[in-house]
C-alpha cells in the first residue's frame, strides 16, 4: 500500500518539478502568493473591450490583452506593440479566446496604408497614358511663373489649367475639404512639367489625395475615391512613369504610348 502511494505521488509531482525548473526568458507574472496579497484583481484595457481572458488559479483574471504566443510552460500576453508579458501555466486555471489575432490585423492595416500610399502615384505608374494625354504631361508649366504663399489649391488647379487645356478636374470630395487644408505653398521652378509638378510637388503636399486618369482627364480626387475606383474598374496596365516625368519635347518627338 505504502508503495503505491508513494509512485502516485511521483507520477503527480514530476511535471510541476518539470515545469519549476524552465528559466525565465523575461519579466513574469507574480507567484500565486504574491498575486493573493499584492496583485491587482486584473488588468484591464477600456479603450479594447475586445480581448483574450486569462483566468488565473487564484480567481485574478487578465483581461483586454492578447494571447500572442503560447507554449507548454507559458503563455505570453501582449500589453501593447512594443509590450508584452510572460505568465506560467501552473499559475493559469483557464483561458478564453477572442476571434482577434493582432499580429494579422497589423498585417492587414500596414498593407491598406501602403495601397493607400500607392494610390498617389497611380496616375504616372499604373494607368495607360494615351499619346495625346502624353504630350499634356509633358507640357512646361512654368512660365509664366507659378509662386504661390498659401494659396488654394483649387485655385493653383484653375491657373495650371490655362496652361494645359483645362484637363485637370477638381472633385467633390476636394472642394469639400476645409480652406485650410487646401493651402499649397509652391514654386513652379523653370522647365517643370506637368507631370512633374504632380509628381513631385502634389504627393508630398497633399498626401490624402490622389489625381487618376479618367475620360483622358486628370481627376483630382481624394485616397478614398480613388482606391474605391480602382477597386471598382480593375487593376489598369502598367505604363513607365519616367517617360512622362522627362522635360517637355516638340509635339512630333512625344513617345507613343507604351
Amino acid at each position: 500500500m505504502s508503495l503505491r502511494l508513494a509512485s502516485l505521488i511521483l507520477v503527480f509531482a514530476a511535471p510541476f518539478a518539470g515545469i519549476a525548473q524552465d528559466p525565465p526568458e523575461t519579466a513574469t507574472a507574480p507567484d500565486e502568493a504574491a498575486e493573493a496579497t499584492a496583485a491587482p484583481a486584473e488588468i484591464s484595457v477600456e479603450e479594447e473591450p475586445q480581448g483574450d481572458v486569462i483566468t488565473l488559479n487564484n480567481g485574478h483574471e487578465y483581461r483586454g490583452l492578447q494571447v500572442i504566443r503560447s507554449t507548454a510552460s507559458e503563455i505570453i500576453l501582449e500589453v501593447t506593440e512594443e509590450v508584452s508579458i510572460k505568465v506560467p501555466r501552473r499559475q493559469i486555471r483557464s483561458v478564453q479566446y477572442d476571434n482577434i489575432n493582432p499580429i494579422e490585423e497589423r498585417a492587414k492595416a500596414k498593407l491598406a496604408q501602403e495601397t493607400a500610399a500607392a494610390a498617389g502615384i497611380t496616375l504616372l505608374s499604373g494607368q495607360k497614358v494615351s499619346t495625346e494625354l502624353q504630350k499634356v504631361l509633358n507640357t512646361d508649366i512654368s512660365a509664366p511663373p507659378i509662386v504661390a504663399d498659401k494659396r488654394d489649391l483649387v485655385d493653383i488647379i484653375g491657373d495650371v489649367n490655362k496652361r494645359v487645356n483645362n484637363v485637370i478636374v477638381v472633385d467633390k470630395p476636394v472642394l469639400d475639404l476645409p480652406i485650410e487644408n487646401r493651402q499649397w505653398t509652391l514654386t513652379a521652378r523653370p522647365g517643370m512639367t506637368l507631370a512633374m509638378l504632380l509628381q513631385e510637388e502634389f504627393v508630398k503636399a497633399f498626401p490624402d489625395l490622389a489625381m487618376l486618369i479618367r475620360d483622358e482627364k486628370l481627376l483630382l480626387t481624394s485616397k478614398t475615391v480613388a482606391l474605391e475606383i480602382l477597386g471598382t474598374e480593375g487593376a489598369p496596365p502598367s505604363s513607365p512613369p519616367a517617360q512622362a516625368a522627362n522635360p517637355a519635347r516638340p509635339a512630333a518627338s512625344a513617345p507613343a504610348t507604351p
